[in-house]
């Protein structure tokens, strides 16, 4: 599926209806394995706008020979405009429409080389992305060349190539993004978690994103892999941006790579390193561990000294220790829960976030709340389909009524046939708590009656209600709240 230039997809999904791209052998009922096999099903999604990127001319028609039709010449990013500042300026807000609660699954077919899971090129921040994921995909998973889309709440998992690629110029903001690689055969991928390069070296802008709140998981620190590179974080080609606030561990060789060309003049302007330098790239309030070749700063580094420097040094606020994810599996067994535990380093050092609208500020590192429930369940073929532990399916927060007030600091928690719901009222009203079906029909009424302003907490019991995925609604006045809450028994 190829949305060109000017071109628009409205793909809105809710987390109990999600909006999925699959192939046709992909049945849902009985879903394909996670295995070799099962990828490359299918092409993929590829999203093309006019915002800047760093190709000779700002524009490109690079991906026109995996494209088997026979007038290639709309398959084109960029523009040529972006030359001129006002046009640069305006192009940077192209939209390509929105994608929420979407799920891109066995894409990459052989006969579509670089045609990746779901592609960004030269998207524009006009364009709305949250609650995505791409699901064993034959090549990259999320890639992004150039243009500056933000995207919070996304997935990219069992990828054959990099799980999550940022290239090409892109300067765009992602928060809350999980990434989980398995095994394959052959040594030809790249398989690194996250792979951040500037492509054409010495053109500007140079790849600078901001990554805040990522979890990486690798194939884990002792199944032996065949990645044709060894590192779970590997940026070169003079890209910058920033890691923040993020977790990267089990990743079967080294945790993370800078490309260091020297220090002859000549070579500065493709050197990762010198933006690390300069401060154009940052590696800040992170945790690494849980690597093969060891948790040692050596180790994770790969003998780069200037790197393990960086890392250590006391005002990066990096650790090496467990943040002890609440349950590791790469399987269909209803184990892997990838929220760190909220008393390990997970809640320490963290990184005050920019304040500029987009990102939130969290009290943890990691793409998970430790005390708080899983922004995947429901809709994520990693909940669907039993790779997450059954006990950590719960929704957070996904729509709002009322701009002038808000029902602040929503929270669920708990598992199974007990949860308990809190949240701040700002003013005394008539309020109720209630569980709908998907369709509308409501199930049960937990609250309703007056209560006073200020914080609020509810016990909830789920016992008789049947295995489903469900709306739980709390409103108060005019203001209303609601999440999503999948029901496993």
């Amino acid at each position: 599926l190829i949305v060109a230039r000017d071109g628009r997809i409205y793909a809105t999904g809710t987390a109990a209806k999600p909006i999925i791209f699959t192939s046709i052998i992909d049945t849902m009922a009985n879903p394909l394995p996670v295995s070799n096999d099962s990828r490359g099903l299918w092409g993929g999604i590829n999203i093309m706008g006019r915002a800047p990127n760093n190709v000779p001319g700002y524009v490109s028609t690079d991906l026109s020979a995996d494209v088997t039709i026979s007038d290639t010449s709309w398959i084109t990013y960029g523009d040529s405009g972006n030359s001129v500042a006002a046009t640069y300026e305006k192009n940077t807000h192209d939209t390509s429409g929105v994608l929420q609660y979407v799920s891109i699954r066995y894409t990459g077919a052989a006969d579509m080389a670089e045609i990746k899971g779901l592609m960004f090129m030269s998207v524009g921040d006009g364009t709305i992305v949250d609650h995505v994921e791409v699901f064993e995909c034959n090549e990259d998973g999320i890639n992004f060349t150039g243009g500056n889309v933000n995207v919070k709440y996304a997935i990219s998992a069992f990828q054959a190539g990099d799980a999550l690629m940022l290239q090409g110029g892109y300067q765009g903001k992602i928060q809350y993004f999980l990434d989980i690689q398995d095994t394959i055969s052959g040594g030809s991928k790249n398989g690194c978690l996250s792979k951040w390069e500037s492509d054409d070296v010495g053109a500007l802008p140079i790849t600078q994103a901001k990554v805040y709140n990522f979890t990486g998981i690798g194939t884990g620190a002792t199944n032996p892999d065949t990645w044709k590179y060894k590192y779970g974080i590997y940026i070169k080609n003079n890209a910058a941006g920033y890691l923040v606030n993020s977790i990267v561990t089990q990743c079967s060789n080294y945790g993370l790579y800078v490309a260091d060309l020297g220090t002859a003049d000549s070579l500065q302007i493709m050197n990762s390193r010198a933006r690390l330098d300069e401060g154009k790239l940052q590696i800040k309030n992170n945790i690494f561990y849980g690597f093969g070749k060891g948790n040692s700063i050596d180790s994770i580094c790969n003998g780069l000294v200037f790197l393990q420097d960086y890392m250590e040094a006391d005002s990066n606020s990096n650790d090496r220790s467990d943040p002890a994810l609440g349950g590791l599996s790469w399987n269909r067994d209803s184990t892997l829960d990838p929220r760190p535990s909220a008393s390990g380093p997970a809640t320490t050092h963290v990184a005050t976030v920019p304040n500029d609208g987009f990102f939130d500020q969290t009290t943890y590192r990691g793409a998970f709340d430790p005390e708080g429930s899983l922004w995947a369940a429901g809709w994520s073929v990693l909940a669907t389909t039993k790779i997450f532990a059954s006990a950590s399916v719960v929704v957070p927060i996904i729509s709002e009524t009322s701009t002038a007030k808000s029902l602040a600091n929503l929270r669920l928690s708990g598992a199974g046939d007990f949860r308990q719901l809190s949240w701040n009222q700002p003013m005394g009203a008539q309020s109720s708590v209630k569980l709908f079906a998907t369709n509308g029909k409501l199930i049960h009424t937990f609250a309703n009656g007056y209560r006073t302003a200020g914080e609020q907490s509810l016990a909830l019991s789920l016992r008789g209600i049947p295995s489903g995925v469900y709306v739980l609604q709390l409103r108060s006045g005019d203001l209303m709240r609601s999440c999503v809450v999948a029901r496993q028994q």
